[in-house]
């Protein structure tokens, strides 16, 4: 499994890679959470979960905030943070991993 963030002209992409076989797991996480899209990549033949809108990413960052435990991880939520702060969100980074 693959997974990032990205920010695109500051809105973050959440992407989570998966393969054919997998794409229960991200039909399930869609489900459970309310929001956010599957869509199937023919080029990479995987399927992604994707999320792009304020709001979306706000819920997750909120959901994810102080669970990563890898560094690379941690710091790119904490740069997810400051990204949504200066959009007029007060969101305080937990740096605590787990």
């Amino acid at each position: 499994m693959e997974d990032y963030i990205a920010i695109k002209k500051l809105v973050f992409l959440l992407r989570t890679q998966l393969t054919p076989k997998e794409e229960p797991i991200l039909q399930e996480i869609q489900s459970v959470l309310g929001f956010g899209k599957v869509y199937f990549y023919i080029s990479a033949n995987t399927y992604r979960y994707r999320v792009t809108t304020n709001s979306e990413n706000l819920k997750l960052a909120i959901l994810f905030n102080g669970k990563f435990a890898t560094i690379n991880k941690i710091n790119q939520l904490k740069l997810w943070i400051v990204v949504l702060n200066a959009d007029s969100v007060k969101l305080t980074f937990n740096h605590n991993p787990l």
